[in-house]
């Protein structure tokens, strides 16, 4: 018998869902130590968590249950700790007056153990806020399969991390003290599962011996295949490609007027333009089809320099800004693509052209 913490249980079995893609028969298997208990779920990634117990009887074992039955228990109830006990053919579990078991499921082979890893990179907070941003701008065709994957290369002490469906582009890159020469391909599903798992931790990330990506924050582990194939190194040297300034601006008020813009407009596109006036000069904001006359001016606006007049989907340049800081600098590249950053995060919009 052991006590662990609610809590504690619930935030482990939300990150073994994870391996799920899809409702499976796969198994939630357990096992017990003197001092924890590890779950280990199969799927489309392997989970290790690693709880840490309120007290035990010292008595070890091991389970195998239908992980949402054991979920569906530990969310029942708000009650501070939850007993669980092995029984011959059941995983009792006890909270409060009340009391169930779940019957055991029959596996084969043994609980894989966390694999060996043979090189790996310790990586800060910032590297899962950006790769939680990068399914937004992944393809969703089957036509372009590497743009459905976020591509990570890890190139002498940086490791940069490319999203792109070959119309917007995400960027982002972080100074690490370890030195490699390491690529990485996840598919845009298990992208979406590893931000769940990890939240915004500082994790490492690594190959496992068998190939296999893994990714840990100490407690909780997982590994995944990686997509095989090739990444356009074409969208490489369009994130190295910077031109022309055009301007720097605050963006909450970028967003703000985007934001009222939509709010007044039937159209689906925004002009952005460059206005001499005088001694100075402004950055304007034209919405088509709008139901109001406005003049809208990014007041905030420096560094600004004369270009031509383009248009943009308000709705994508809000998605391209959502993972940028404060201060939001506009330039064109060298085919026309309009490339706005924060200084270290960069997302790039339209006319890529990455095949």
């Amino acid at each position: 018998m052991v006590v662990i913490d609610r809590g504690v249980l619930h935030k482990g079995l939300l990150s073994s869902r994870q391996a799920l893609f899809r409702p499976t028969p796969d198994p939630l298997r357990g096992i017990f130590t003197s001092n924890g208990l590890r779950l280990v779920q199969e799927g489309y990634l392997v989970v290790w968590e690693d709880l840490s117990l309120v007290s035990s009887n010292g008595t070890g074992g091991e389970f195998s249950v239908d992980g949402s039955d054991l979920y569906s228990v530990v969310s029942s109830t708000s009650s501070e700790n939850v007993e669980l006990k092995l029984n011959e053919k059941s995983l009792g579990v006890k909270y409060g007056n009340s009391s169930l078991r779940i019957p055991f499921i029959a596996t084969f082979g043994e609980i894989p153990d966390i694999p060996t890893i043979v090189s790996s990179v310790s990586l800060p907070s910032d590297f899962m806020a950006a790769l939680s941003e990068a399914p937004k701008f992944l393809s969703r065709t089957e036509d372009k399969p590497s743009l459905s994957c976020v591509y990570i290369k890890h190139e002498e002490n940086v490791v940069m991390l490319f999203a792109t469906n070959g119309i917007v582009m995400f960027f982002a890159s972080f100074d690490v003290e370890e030195t490699a020469d390491t690529e990485y391909l996840l598919p845009v599903q298990t992208v979406a599962s590893i931000s769940k798992v990890f939240g915004r931790k500082d994790v490492r990330l690594g190959v496992s011996d068998k190939g296999h990506i893994y990714i840990s924050d100490g407690s909780t582990a997982i590994t995944t295949p990686g997509f095989n194939g090739a990444y356009p190194v074409r969208a490489l040297e369009l994130m190295r490609d910077e031109d022309s300034p055009l301007f720097t601006v605050d963006k909450k008020e970028l967003v703000g007027l985007l934001k009222l813009g939509m709010d007044v407009s039937e159209g689906e596109r925004v002009a952005i333009s460059h206005e001499r006036r005088g001694q100075s000069s402004t950055i304007n904001l034209t919405f088509h089809e709008t139901r109001l006359e406005a003049d809208l001016c990014l007041d905030s606006a420096e560094d600004t320099s004369p270009f031509e007049q383009f248009h943009l989907n308000p709705r994508f340049l809000l998605t391209c800004l959502a993972p940028l800081g404060e201060q939001v600098m506009f330039r064109k590249n060298s085919i026309g693509a309009i490339r706005i950053s924060d200084g270290k995060t960069v997302s790039l919009l339209h006319k890529l052209l990455v095949y």
